[in-house]
Parts: C-alpha cells; sequence; structure tokens
C-alpha cells in the first residue's frame, strides 16, 4: 500500500483498504538481486507479507503500562491491538509458531511496585492464564529495561513471583505476576514446541490457508519448563488411513507430524482437530439459516428518499434491537447491508465482546442515546422503557452488602448507586453491584453517567415528569459529591469507586456541564 503522504496507522498493521500486488523492480547483480518491490512516484509504501498457515494469540493486561512487546527479537509493539496505556485493558497479539522464540512484555507500575500496585497477567494459546504462575519468567528492575532485556535476553532472568487474587476482579483471576519494589519488569513466555499444519491442499489458485491456530490440548503442553529449542519429529506412517466423512464446506486433511486428520472449513478458513467441533459448527449454521429464514422483513436495507423516511429506518432499528433480561438495547446489532463486498467486507457479528468475559454488551452510554433518541422522536413509551431499567440500576432496594464508597445520597433524599459502563445478558444485574451476573463492565466513568442523566432531563423537559428531573439532578450530585481534582485546572475525575482512576478526561467533563448546564446548575458546571 502506497501513498504520496504518510501512512496511516490502520495500514501500518496491515488493515484497510487498497492493497495490491507490489510492483517487481529487476536488479541482476548486486546486493539487491535479484530486485525489489515499490511503487512508481509514490513516497510511503507498507509491504505486508501474505499470511503464514497458522498464528497464535496472547492476550495481556499490565497495570499500569505497556511499554514494549518483542517476539523473536522483533519490536511488534505498533501492531498489537489494545490501549497500551489503560490499566485494564485487554493488550492482543498474534504471532507465528517458531521454535523457540520468546513473547516479551514489557511493562511499567507508575507506584515503582509490580507486587502491589501493579501486576502481569496474560491468557495465551499456548500458555493459558490458569498456568499463569508456571508460563512465565521475568526480569525486573527500579529503573527502566534496556532493549537487551525488553527482547528477552540477558541473564537473571527467574520465576516471577505469583500474586493469586491481587487485583480481586474475575478479568484478572487467577492472579497476577511482578517482583515488590520494582516499577520496570519484563516478562517472557517460556517456549513450546508448537505444531505445525500444512498448508491445504485446494484446487484454485485463490484459495488461502486458515489464519486459525488448530486447538491446543493444554493438558499435554502445559507447563513444566521446556528447553526453548525443543522440536519434536515424528514418522510419517507408511499408509494414511482414509479421511472420515466432513460436511459440504470442510475438507479433512492428513498431518504427518501429528499422524491425524485436522479439519478446515474452506470458506471462513477455520481450523480444528476435533471432528465433533465440525458436526457442532454444523448444527449452529443449520440453526442460524433457518432463524433468518423465520426473521421478518426489515425496512433498514431500503434506501430513504427524504428525512423522515431516514429516521423511520432508524425507529425500526432501534424497535428491533434485542433486549436483556434488564430491559437495555444491546450495543450491537445487525448490519444495514451496504452492498456485495464479498471477503472483502468483514462486518462485525452481532455480539463482538472481550474474549475473556462471557455475553453481549449492553452499553450504559448507548442506551442514553437510545434513550435521547426516542424521546425526541415522541416516542417516549420507548424511552421510558430504558430509563425505568436505570433508575432501578441506580437505586438499590436494600442496601445489605453494598459498600460505603459506592453509595451516594442525592438532593431527593434518596440513597443511589452509579451506573456500572455496561452491562451483559448473563444474568440481571442489581444496583451497587459491579462484578457480578449480568455485569460486562463493573467500571463507573463519570461521563457515562452524565449522558444518562442528559436522557433523564431531556425525557422530564418533554413529558413534564418531576420525578425523571429528581433522577437527574441526584446524578449529578452523586458525580459532584467527589473530590474535584484539586490544582488549577480542575475538573471532574474520570473514574469513580469501585475502581477508580485519578485522570482528568475532557469528554467526560464536558458531559458533566452538559448536564450541570441543563439542571440550571451553574455553579456546579463552572
Amino acid at each position: 500500500f502506497c501513498d504520496d503522504k504518510a501512512i496511516d496507522n490502520e495500514h501500518l498493521q496491515g488493515d484497510g483498504w487498497g492493497w495490491q500486488k507490489a510492483a517487481f523492480h529487476a536488479k541482476w547483480s548486486g546486493m539487491w538481486k535479484p530486485g525489489t518491490l515499490g511503487a512508481q512516484g509514490k513516497r510511503h509504501c507498507a509491504f505486508r507479507t501474505k499470511p503464514l498457515g497458522e498464528s497464535y494469540r496472547c492476550d495481556v493486561r499490565v497495570d499500569d503500562y505497556v511499554r514494549k512487546v518483542h517476539y523473536n527479537g522483533m519490536d511488534i509493539t505498533r501492531i498489537i491491538n489494545g490501549d497500551l496505556n489503560r490499566w485494564d485493558a485487554v493488550r492482543r497479539a498474534y504471532f507465528p509458531p517458531i521454535p523457540g522464540a520468546y513473547f516479551v512484555v514489557y511493562g511499567e507500575d507508575v507506584d515503582g511496585n509490580f507486587a502491589k500496585t501493579g501486576g502481569f497477567w496474560a491468557d495465551c494459546d499456548t500458555a493459558p492464564s490458569k498456568f499463569l504462575e508456571t508460563s512465565w519468567e521475568s526480569y525486573c528492575s527500579t529503573k527502566p529495561l534496556s532493549e537487551e532485556y525488553q527482547q528477552g535476553k540477558g541473564t537473571g532472568w527467574k520465576k516471577s513471583t505469583f500474586h493469586a487474587g491481587s487485583h480481586g476482579m474475575k478479568e484478572w483471576a487467577p492472579g497476577t505476576l511482578g517482583e515488590p519494589g520494582n516499577g520496570h519488569c519484563a516478562f517472557r513466555m517460556i517456549p513450546l514446541a508448537v505444531p505445525h499444519l500444512p498448508e491445504p491442499e485446494t484446487s484454485t489458485a485463490t484459495s488461502k490457508p486458515s489464519t486459525s491456530a488448530p486447538p491446543v490440548d493444554h493438558s499435554v503442553v502445559a507447563h513444566s519448563t521446556p528447553e526453548p529449542t525443543t522440536v519434536v519429529v515424528t514418522t510419517v506412517p507408511k499408509t494414511t488411513p482414509p479421511p472420515p466423512t466432513v460436511p459440504e464446506g470442510w475438507k479433512a486433511i492428513w498431518d504427518p507430524n501429528q499422524e491425524k486428520y485436522y479439519f478446515w472449513h474452506t470458506s471462513s478458513k477455520y481450523v480444528t482437530w476435533k471432528l465433533s467441533e465440525v458436526e457442532e459448527k454444523e448444527r449452529e449454521a443449520e440453526k442460524k439459516e433457518e432463524a433468518e429464514k423465520k426473521k421478518e422483513e426489515r425496512t433498514w436495507d431500503r434506501p430513504c428518499k427524504n428525512e423522515q423516511a431516514c429516521l423511520e429506518i432508524i425507529d425500526d432499528y432501534l424497535q428491533h434491537q434485542p433486549r436483556q433480561i434488564n430491559g437495555l438495547l444491546r450495543t450491537y446489532g445487525e448490519s444495514l447491508g451496504g452492498g456485495d463486498c464479498g471477503e472483502l467486507c468483514h462486518l462485525p457479528s452481532v455480539c463482538p465482546t472481550d474474549p475473556l468475559i462471557e455475553g453481549c454488551r449492553y452499553d450504559t452510554y448507548d442506551n442514553s442515546m437510545a434513550a435521547l433518541y426516542f424521546t425526541k422522536r415522541g416516542r417516549h413509551a420507548l424511552a421510558e422503557e430504558i430509563l425505568k431499567t436505570f433508575a432501578e440500576l441506580l437505586y438499590p432496594k436494600s442496601l445489605d452488602g453494598i459498600p460505603e464508597n459506592v453509595r451516594y445520597v442525592g438532593p431527593s433524599g434518596k440513597t443511589l448507586t452509579l451506573l456500572a459502563a455496561a452491562y451483559s445478558d448473563t444474568g440481571k444485574a442489581k444496583a451497587g453491584d459491579y462484578d457480578g451476573k449480568g455485569v460486562y463492565d463493573g467500571a463507573v466513568d463519570v461521563g457515562n453517567n452524565a449522558w444518562a442523566g442528559l436522557a433523564f432531563a431531556h425525557f422530564a423537559a418533554e413529558t413534564g415528569s418531576s420525578c425523571y428531573a429528581d433522577i437527574a439532578r441526584d446524578i449529578l450530585y452523586a458525580l459532584a459529591s467527589r473530590p474535584v481534582c484539586n490544582d488549577g485546572l480542575k475538573g471532574y475525575q474520570g473514574r469513580l469507586e469501585p475502581y477508580p482512576r485519578n485522570y482528568r478526561s475532557t469528554e467526560h467533563n464536558v458531559d458533566v456541564f452538559a448536564l450541570a448546564t441543563v439542571l440550571g446548575e451553574h455553579s456546579l458546571a463552572e
């Protein structure tokens, strides 16, 4: 991918549109033989190789910052998915199986203590989180680490200290790694001997092998301390057994190293070793196809001729959006269509989720926006359905078991607990519970709650319902009751208990300003 200007981050990661076969410029002598790739008249180019036959996934968390990530001595920090500067964010890496190669994460704890305020956590295809204690080594220091140690080299590496349940959240289970009194730590995964999947034999030149790794039997690979360069060689049997019968769209392919068949889905490129999984996926596909046939006709795949027609498409879309047990709308939904883009069109699934959390997302922010939309469209019953759910999640029926630090008393005199960032469909959420069934993301973000307050305030103004105005004011005063950042800039803290973060968000402060202004609370806005 070449351009006249600097390459954007999306294309630097090998994504985006416009990739094409690079022009080859033959050179018949010298160190550049046989030639080079490039584009005439372009100053900036990104070059990507064809995907490998398989890759492995690794999800990591570092409290506080991920500074560098290396694999096999190569810096791959720029292609890591996830926010490197957010302590609770999942950072995801993909890497090819290279025997003896180290996957190394270099992190920093701003308080200088990886044992208490910091920590490292990982869940990888070749080293699941339940084997965290035995799958990683570390090298830590009070000072920034040299590039040698960032790459996993040097001496002094040792088994990292394991802190069971250190962060008290299921996302960090079973615990974290880190050394007391050290603010800089590099963690390297102990290399494994990994199986190699041969490319499936296909009849067309355009077919590609799967980029999904086959399931790894962790009962076998986890986890003593194998030698980094161990390579297992097996003997190819003289006769290959006949392939098992597989459904249409699947191929059974013999692996001489494992001496068994693996199964490749030709359209999705999915690979598995288990025939039972093939059969299960076929059953799921049949159920999905049947559901599609029964689905009622939608209007959102039709072009709109005017503003009202466009709004009716949105009305129809939101009204058919699934609701969870609490009554909130699901954040992600079906595609609106957009033409035949074939394999180039990889739309998000109906329910994209964190790979480590069950259920679909039902975000407070998104539902606040939907309630505002319904209110402005005059569809007050639909807006009120969302707001009643918020009210149930704001005002607990009982204070038993709810910590003092998440309770607030508003101008109404009622005790409330603020809303979590997102809820799930795994159970019915309760007010004041930020880590139980029905909670997807228990963070109490100031901006999300301000938007919920705005939804209550606008509904009250449209319908004349004073009780909803009281709720909006309770939310505002709850947000304002916590310490304001006490410096020249002032402003409100970005995230509150039970998982407070001492940062100041421009967006969140704008949200609180808007809520205070709408309610006429000018001193709080100021």
